[in-house]
């Protein structure tokens, strides 16, 4: 499988504090990658570099098409789930993600057939009605997932994703994950082992 992305010699600072050091990494495509290290080791800020969000470091980042060219990295398609995922209370879970989908560029025609995908892999379509305001924590957790995988990501990059999720919620984003991984390349940060195994 060949790469779709690389990154070489990547280093952030703050300040005097290193935040990242000469990280090395070759991701391939259709595959499951897990960055795992302790809370403050740089996870949220690698993820970060790659949506986009964080524009100053040092090194190289570079995405790749099918054919092996280097590519803009606007050309590839990014979900990404940030480690405190927050939504406008009184919109309805279904108008939160018709939102996502024109944030996302995805066409009109294609809203309603991507939105009830996501809302299915989630077990999310009995809330889809409901006010964000009244979702508990596992589910708006539940309702970011969603988002990032609106539209069939090149890329999905999740900080963190079963962080308030209850045991059965995790199994289902488990098994979410694997289904996605056939289509998607998919980067997920964890602190917790078992998310790993």
């Amino acid at each position: 499988m060949s790469n779709l992305l690389e990154i070489k010699d990547l280093h952030v600072n703050a300040g005097e504090k290193e935040i990242l050091k000469g990280i090395d990494l070759n991701i391939k495509r259709g595959e499951i990658h897990v960055i795992m290290g302790p809370n403050g080791s740089g996870k949220t800020t690698l993820l970060r570099i790659l949506a986009g969000i964080i524009k100053r470091y040092d090194g190289n980042i570079i995405f790749k098409d099918l054919s092996g060219n280097t590519i803009n990295p606007k050309e590839c398609k990014i979900g990404y789930l940030p480690q405190n995922f927050g939504m406008i209370k009184n919109y309805t879970l279904y108008e939160h993600l018709k939102y996502f989908a024109c944030m996302k560029n995805i066409p009109y025609c294609d809203w309603e057939e991507n939105i009830q995908e996501v809302l299915t892999s989630g077990h999310l379509g009995n809330v889809q009605n409901v006010k964000c305001g009244k979702l508990s924590g596992g589910m708006i957790r539940r309702a970011g997932i969603a988002q990032a995988l609106l539209g069939m990501p090149d890329v999905i990059l999740l900080d963190e994703p079963t962080v308030g999720l209850d045991p059965e919620e995790r199994i289902r984003f488990q098994n979410t994950i694997n289904n996605y991984k056939q289509k998607s390349t998919i980067l997920v940060s964890t602190h917790i082992l078992d998310d790993v195994e």
